[in-house]
């Protein structure tokens, strides 16, 4: 069944064209010949770091102490300002002048369209 969790955005980072470019030279620091990284991977890399980012507790709960991603550049090398930027967000609070119906929200929280105006809400 869906939920409102189901509606969230991936994690990302939504931030002005200065901390944009921050990650992308943190990003291209980590990767050999990162210099020379093209643009759509750049792209894909961010979107990792994010999800990396946002979910950093929960992988550090759940991450045996040797697995070998917690040797990677990626997951201990992150600066905590950075770590901080991540977030997720509702397609709602994210566009502008998008607003889900109360037929919609209703689905999400009760699991029927209509379940507001049928329980009188």
């Amino acid at each position: 069944m869906l939920t409102v969790e189901f509606a969230k955005s991936p994690p990302y980072f939504h931030v002005d064209a200065n901390k944009k470019r921050e990650i992308a030279s943190l990003i291209r620091s980590y990767m050999i010949n990162g210099g020379r990284l093209p643009a759509s991977r750049l792209h894909l890399l961010q979107f990792l770091l994010a999800s990396l980012c946002y979910h950093r507790e929960t992988l550090n709960s759940k991450l045996h102490p040797k697995n070998q991603f917690r040797s990677s550049v990626f997951f201990n090398s992150i600066p905590p300002e950075i770590i901080k930027l991540a977030e997720v967000r509702l397609l709602w609070e994210s566009e502008p002048g998008f607003t889900p119906t109360w037929s919609a929200y209703s689905y999400f929280h009760h699991g029927e369209p209509g379940a507001f105006e049928k329980k009188g809400c």
